[in-house]
């Protein structure tokens, strides 16, 4: 495999669980949000609690088989992405305000990501 189409599978690898580990918390939200009243049945049978679980297993068996192709220290700063993915699922899904701060923290988060991933080596 050459090393570009090899860095292209490794960014793609990673951000399996990154994107999985921002769509858990929307689906929680969903859930909480369609509940009246909380009790032990309606959390129990609301579909997208149970959506939301099954989300967060596949992103901790995805981020295993990630950390077992490359090292740790190159592939958690990608995980902060998350949090960008949920400002504009926020913003789209749940109507949430974004302030210049929120775009000014996520114009840093993926300007840092893109930093510490250049320099790092992807063997690991």
């Amino acid at each position: 495999m050459n090393k570009r189409l090899k860095n292209n599978y490794i960014f793609l690898l990673i951000l399996i669980p990154v994107i999985l580990r921002a769509l858990t918390p929307v689906f929680f939200k969903s859930a909480a949000l369609k509940i009246e009243t909380y009790n032990f049945i309606s959390i129990a049978t609301n579909l997208l609690y149970w959506i939301s679980f099954i989300l967060f297993f596949l992103r901790a068996v995805t981020w295993q088989f990630v950390l077992k192709k490359v090292q740790l220290s190159y592939a958690y700063p990608f995980t902060s992405l998350s949090y960008v993915f949920l400002l504009l699922i926020g913003y789209l899904y749940f109507n949430e305000a974004v302030s210049v701060a929120n775009i000014a923290g996520a114009s840093l988060i993926i300007i840092g990501t893109i930093v510490l991933a250049a320099n790092k080596t992807q063997d690991g």
